[in-house]
């Protein structure tokens, strides 16, 4: 079968389940939508894509257990990211402008000191 629900050799199992998956898709997409509009939501999936290592090389020299647990946690990064892409191209551009003017001020007091030094 190839996934279209209406495909005549399908059987009627086939083409709910393939419903039912459609139906599930178009409801996560919604909820990622939705959450993407909240400051708090794309802080939130970045915060996640942080954590998943997404923006990193998953390479951990001399660790082949690592490297391969790091790059699965970047493929769940790289899979969110498709996802925001495909749902929500304005929201990843705003998170990624967001992100930048977080960059460039320093988030602890210490780093601010350090910087007063010189």
């Amino acid at each position: 079968m190839s996934g279209n629900p209406f495909e005549t050799r399908a059987t009627p199992e086939e083409r709910a389940a393939a419903i039912k998956a459609a139906n599930q898709r178009r409801q996560d997409d919604e909820y990622l939508r939705q959450s993407l509009k909240s400051r708090a939501g794309r802080d939130f999936f970045w915060r996640l894509l942080e954590r998943c290592h997404a923006f990193e090389t998953s390479y951990q020299a001399g660790s082949f257990d690592m490297t391969a647990f790091r790059e699965g946690e970047r493929t769940l990064g790289l899979m969110i990211i498709a996802q925001i892409l495909r749902v929500a191209p304005e929201a990843w551009m705003q998170m990624m402008q967001e992100r930048s003017s977080k960059i460039a001020v320093p988030e602890r007091k210490d780093e601010e000191e350090e910087y007063e030094d010189g």
